[in-house]
């Protein structure tokens, strides 16, 4: 088990990610299991830990034009509220993770569950990136559910 200590200046990125998804019954030039979900938003808040206290320091968010998926999943659009001409208005997924990994540093990236950080791999290795994010990852849903008594239960 990994471990991290946590001291005065320790940075945390907390993230959160929106992806398109394949459509049903559609057949795609690729093996739609090598890229299940195509990010088309990252979004995140850094916070600083000093003295017992966590200080919001800054934020990130970015849309992405997606490549493979770019007609909007009835159930995505319906989860973000986008519209297809929205993905129009993205950045190119490596410009956009290069930005957004400057932006962590060596932060802990914070996420609920794993399927963002598993979405965001996925990714770097569909597009021919490294998937090694290199940063410690804490997930809050087991933390929450242990503090409200809820351990074995998930929350959204």
């Amino acid at each position: 088990m990994l471990s991290k200590k946590i001291t005065d200046g320790t940075e945390f990125v907390v993230f959160d990610m929106e992806w398109n998804q394949p459509m049903p019954g559609k057949e795609y030039p690729f093996d739609v299991s090598k890229l299940t979900g195509e990010i088309i938003e990252i979004g995140a808040f850094k916070y600083v830990y000093d003295n017992g206290e966590l200080l919001y320091k800054s934020s990130f968010s970015a849309d992405i034009a997606p490549v493979k998926y770019t007609k909007l999943h009835y159930h995505v659009k319906k989860v973000t509220h986008k519209k297809n001409s929205d993905l129009l208005k993205g950045e190119p997924f490596k410009d956009v993770y290069t930005r957004f990994r400057a932006f962590c540093g060596d932060a802990i990236l914070v996420g609920w569950g794993s399927s963002d950080p598993s979405m965001l791999k996925m990714n770097l290795e569909f597009f021919g990136m490294d998937k090694e994010l290199g940063l410690f990852f804490l997930d809050l849903q087991p933390i929450f559910s242990l503090f409200a008594g809820l351990q074995g239960s998930q929350r959204s």
